[in-house]
């Protein structure tokens, strides 16, 4: 281990080696072009007044820097913090008890490129307390100012735990991303620990992505951790930046697969503001975003989306939500022809998520067979002719997720007779409180006779048909089945306002019915009365006026054989 002492002078490590830097200065920095392992011990370096960084990696640097105790980093104007040249690469590491402070220059990014430059190499934070403060338009992590170009996140950063507090620059930059004027086109990878990127009174880039006027065209992918990411002015909390110009826009992708996400986009005026999660105000979110798992919660500012565009922008691109189940009521449906109803669907999705997303939540129905029944965007079926078939519903942003209700549609039921009854109740005897709550109700229906008489009859006509140019014999056998039942039921008449377990009926009445039904089946096809059931379709109304002793009730309506 060799040991400098940066009070001595200006640091200049080109070999490679084990390094220990201590020592405080305000005149000197840290200069490596080489792999080495250095470790920082009690080092405080303020070349505020210097035009210079504090920590300078060139283009051929692969480092893993240990912090130890307490360590700062300042930088003068234009400078990052700790400068990150080329496509060099860096792992940062402290134990629990250890903290390094980091702050830019004016312009210059808290760990990445100065005025005008990218972060173009990796940057890799493994463990410990870190602060890191860009002081004016730069990325805390990522680009310098690009106002005059540059200033992209363009290379790698991963983060695997620790304790990382990021302030972005005033006036323009990311607190992960681009900086002012610039975009994340790279690629951000959270594993683990706890992130926190928010801005000052006057930040105006997303938390994590584009900064002012900038993009997210590149990828950021959360697989675990805690994550808080707050938009400045117009931005979003991960996406993009406010659209001045070219910017605003998510054309990249955001994936979030566990772990803990709170997102909140910036106010930009009046009700306008930059999305939770997507694009920051006037931006569209032509890219790509998936949130497969974890506790994600998202607000968007103003009238912003919490999940999808700022104001005043689209969602032209995909968004993905894991769903974990599709539950669909009912799951069987029973129906006549021209008979409607409407199946509803409950969506699980797997992330646990706190924001407005019943956009992403819907479902979109199909019939297998529209000559059987068909269904609308709102779940209404409606019988179309007789036999059985499915309506799938499947999430619209979860394809692989699905659920299916059987339907059976049964022809126009068959009418057996008419109802026609008056009964007789003594006023005395009914509440004058339950009259608006009196139902009357088609009991018990039992087949009392059953008579079936069935003959093969032939078809013998003269037909036209447009393409013969003669008459056509038309010649057939079929089953010609009479049907006579004699039918025994009940009318009700009782009270549900103590609900059941107080019903109170006040008439119950045997009513007899006969009916003569005719059939005409295929020669092979046998009537089976069976095969279907007696409705009783009873409906009343009240003559509360037939008598100062009676009230009258005129019963009406049908009896039906369903199949």
């Amino acid at each position: 281990m060799i040991i400098l002492d940066i009070s001595q002078g200006n640091i200049e490590i080109k070999e490679s080696g084990d390094y220990e830097i201590v020592g405080q200065t305000d005149k000197y920095n840290i200069y490596i072009n080489c792999k080495a392992n250095i470790t920082l011990k009690n080092v405080d370096i303020d070349v505020t007044k210097k035009s210079t960084a504090a920590m300078i990696l060139d283009e051929l640097s692969d480092i893993t820097l240990t912090f130890v105790d307490i360590n700062n980093l300042k930088s003068a104007d234009n400078y990052a913090g700790m400068q990150i040249e080329g496509r060099s690469s860096i792992l940062i590491q402290g134990d629990e008890n250890s903290t390094l402070n980091i702050y830019s220059g004016t312009s210059g990014a808290g760990i990445g490129g100065g005025y005008g430059q990218d972060l173009e190499g990796t940057v890799t934070i493994q463990n410990g307390n870190i602060n890191i403060v860009s002081t004016r338009e730069g990325a805390g992590i990522g680009g310098g100012s690009g106002t005059n170009g540059g200033g992209n996140l363009s290379g790698k950063l991963v983060i695997e735990n620790g304790y990382i507090n990021i302030t972005p620059g005033d006036y323009g930059g990311a607190g992960i991303g681009g900086g002012c004027s610039s975009n994340l086109s790279g690629s951000v990878i959270i594993n683990g620990g706890i992130v926190n990127c928010k801005g000052g009174e006057y930040a105006i880039g997303a938390g994590i992505g584009g900064g002012y006027d900038g993009n997210l065209s590149g990828e950021v992918v959360i697989h675990g951790g805690d994550t808080q990411a707050i938009g400045g002015e117009g931005a979003s909390g991960i996406g993009a930046g406010v659209k001045i110009n070219r910017g605003g826009n998510l054309s990249g992708s955001i994936t979030i697969n566990g772990g803990t996400v709170n997102t909140q986009g910036g106010l930009y005026k009046d009700n306008y503001g930059g999305a939770g999660i997507g694009s920051g105000y006037g931006g569209d979110l032509s890219g790509k975003l998936v949130l497969n798992g974890g506790y994600i919660s998202a607000k968007g500012a103003g009238n912003a989306d919490d999940i999808g565009s700022g104001s005043g922008g689209d969602i032209t691109g995909d968004v993905s939500i894991t769903v974990y189940n599709i539950e669909i009521n009912p799951n069987y449906l029973y129906l006549k022809i021209g008979e409607s109803s409407q199946i509803t669907t409950i969506v699980t999705i797997n992330p646990t998520i706190n924001a407005n997303i019943e956009n992403y939540k819907k479902v979109q129905y199909i019939s297998q067979n529209e000559a059987i029944a068909t269904v609308d965007e709102n779940g209404i079926v409606i019988g179309v002719g007789d036999g059985e078939t499915e309506i799938i519903a499947t999430s619209l942003f979860d394809n692989t997720k699905s659920a299916t209700c059987n339907v059976n549609i049964n022809g126009k039921n068959i009418n057996l007779g008419d109802i026609d009854l008056l009964i007789k109740i003594k006023k005395d005897e009914i509440n004058q409180d339950d009259l608006d709550s009196i139902v009357c109700y088609g009991n018990n229906p039992i087949i009392k006779q059953l008579y079936i008489d069935s003959n093969i009859k032939n078809m013998d006509i003269k037909v036209n048909i447009e393409e013969c140019l003669e008459v056509v014999n038309a010649t057939a056998n079929y089953n010609y089945v009479n049907v006579y039942l004699y039918i025994k039921y009940s009318i009700a008449l009782y009270t549900t306002k103590d609900c059941i377990t107080d019903l109170k009926i006040y008439a119950l009445e045997d009513v007899f019915i006969s009916s003569n039904l005719s059939f005409c089946l295929n020669i092979a096809e046998e009537f089976d009365i069976s095969d279907y059931k007696i409705i009783v379709n009873p409906i009343y109304t009240l003559d509360e006026k037939y008598s100062q002793k009676y009230y009258v009730f005129k019963i009406r309506g049908n009896i039906e054989l369903e199949k």
